[in-house]
């Protein structure tokens, strides 16, 4: 079962994700707010997915995206 990891804020995207989870019964082990968030957990949980939503905060995605990696090397990650 793939552990998964959502970043973001946005109530319709964090529902319809949830709702997916739930329904193929996917771990959704942590739901961050922002990215700085997520960069420390990353390294907690290891999820094998991570679905971002890129709009929540003003980094650097190329540079998040490279700490995700470094934390989590065969991690995969959705942007939206």
């Amino acid at each position: 079962m793939d552990r998964v990891m959502l970043i973001g804020d946005l109530e319709v995207v964090h529902n319809s994700i949830v709702s997916v989870v739930f329904k193929e019964k996917i771990n959704l082990v942590y739901v961050a707010k922002n990215s700085l968030e997520a960069i420390s957990k990353v390294k907690e949980y290891y999820p094998d997915i991570i679905i971002y939503e890129t709009s929540i905060d003003n980094c650097n995605l190329s540079e998040t995206i490279k700490l995700f990696k470094k934390y989590n090397s065969r991690v995969r990650i959705i942007l939206l």
